[in-house]
C-alpha cells in the first residue's frame, strides 16, 4: 500500500479493509450511498459498510478476483477524492468538554474555599474545610426552613429547597459509600 494512505488503514487482511479517514465523518446519507455504489460497481468488490460517526469504512472483496495491487490502486484514488478537514476541525468535542469541566471544578474550589473560610474559621484550607463548611451550611439550611415555617412559606421554600439541593451534593459526593 502506499505510505500516505496506509495511515488511513487500521485493518487489513485479503478480502477484508477498514478504514478510518477523517473524511468519512458526518457523511449524510446520501453522500454514503453514492460512495457504497461508487465502491460496489468495481468488480469484485462483495460490500460496503459505512459508519459516518467515526468514519470508517468497511469494504469486502474476493480476493481471487482482485489484488492486493488492485486494492490499493482503488484505495488510493478513494483517498484522493476524500477531503482532508483542518486540524481543528478534528478535534473531538469531548477534550474540550473535558477541558471546560476542569476549569470549571477549579474555579468552584477556589469557591468553596473562600466559603469554607468564612464558615469554618477554625479548621485549615483544603478538602475537610470544604466539607466542614458544607455540612455546615446544610445544617444551617435545615435549621432556616424548619425556623421560617411559621413565618414566611416563601422563605420556608427558598431554605427548604436549598437544604434538598445541598443534600442532593452532599449524597452525590458520598454515593460509593452509602
Amino acid at each position: 500500500m502506499q505510505e500516505d494512505f496506509q495511515k488511513y488503514v487500521r485493518s487489513y487482511v485479503p478480502g477484508r479493509m477498514r478504514i478510518r479517514h477523517p473524511g468519512l465523518v458526518g457523511l449524510t446519507a446520501e453522500d454514503q450511498k453514492g460512495i457504497a455504489d461508487y465502491l460496489q460497481a468495481i468488480e469484485g468488490v462483495r460490500g460496503v459498510q459505512i459508519n459516518a460517526v467515526v468514519g470508517s469504512l468497511l469494504l469486502y472483496w474476493d480476493p481471487s478476483r482482485l489484488s492486493e495491487a488492485d486494492i490499493d490502486q482503488y484505495a488510493a484514488m478513494f483517498a484522493s477524492m476524500l477531503p482532508e478537514p483542518a486540524l481543528a476541525a478534528r478535534r473531538p468535542a469531548g477534550r474540550e468538554l473535558a477541558a471546560a469541566g476542569k476549569e470549571l471544578r477549579r474555579a468552584g474550589i477556589g469557591i468553596a474555599d473562600k466559603v469554607a473560610c468564612c464558615v469554618a474559621p477554625g479548621i485549615k484550607r483544603g478538602k475537610r474545610a470544604r466539607r466542614v463548611a458544607h455540612n455546615r451550611i446544610m445544617l444551617g439550611m435545615l435549621g432556616s426552613s424548619l425556623g421560617c415555617m411559621c413565618l414566611k412559606k416563601g422563605a420556608h421554600a427558598a431554605f427548604g429547597w436549598g437544604f434538598a439541593l445541598m443534600l442532593a451534593y452532599h449524597l452525590y459526593q458520598h454515593r460509593k459509600v452509602l
